[in-house]
């Protein structure tokens, strides 16, 4: 089950551990980045976002039965965090993949400051049992969307991650135009039963 959440996440869309000791100097120097990193993700999130409010179109037709369930989502966001939160994540991703590339994944993956970060570690010490720890750094770097991995299912992945870490950072320059190619892959046997029009090569072989 690890692998396929694992794979799903890849399409759904370093390397040097700061010790303990950590010279007041070097937070010093990381300060301006984690300044850059909350204001990427500020700007695509905002802070202080209202909750999500329940769609009242969506009650339409509903019989009322006096439930009270809310139809359709509400509630808090995955993203909605407070500035707080996204520095402590950055902190602790620049901890342990160093700050400029603890930056360069929030431009590549902003949502993953919204991750539970108290847990990054233990992912990637997961990483670690199996690709040893620079490797394991540099592919979450290469695919922050990692950051998401429980630390238990972390400890479970194959030479499978690695690989798609190299094709998620090879194909991110022309994911605008991949995606909606693959989304289309992916939906053609459907608008083919629906329409009843052939459209895969099959239809003329």
């Amino acid at each position: 089950m690890a692998q396929f959440f694992v794979l799903g996440l890849l399409l759904a869309c370093a390397n040097v551990s700061y010790g303990f000791g950590m010279s007041s100097r070097s937070a010093r120097a990381a300060s301006p980045l984690t300044d850059e990193a909350v204001a990427i993700y500020g700007e695509l999130f905002p802070f202080g976002q209202e909750e999500m409010k329940e769609n009242p179109l969506l009650k339409i037709g509903m019989p009322n039965s006096g439930n009270k369930t809310p139809v359709g989502n509400t509630g808090r966001r995955l993203t909605d965090i407070d500035e707080k939160r996204a520095r402590a994540a950055f902190s602790e991703l620049a901890k342990l993949y160093g700050p400029e590339d603890a930056l360069e994944m929030v431009k590549i993956f902003p949502t993953g400051l919204a991750f539970n970060y108290k847990t990054f570690g233990e992912s990637l010490n997961g990483f670690t049992t199996i690709f040893g720890e620079e490797k394991a750094k540099a592919m979450v770097v290469r695919n922050p969307c990692l950051l998401a991995i429980k630390p238990s299912d972390a400890a479970q992945v194959n030479e499978q991650t690695m690989v798609f870490s190299y094709l998620v950072a090879i194909t991110r320059p022309f994911s605008k135009v991949l995606l909606p190619g693959l989304l289309l892959l992916l939906l053609t046997p459907f608008i083919e039963e629906v329409t009843g029009l052939p459209i895969t090569i099959r239809h003329y072989m």
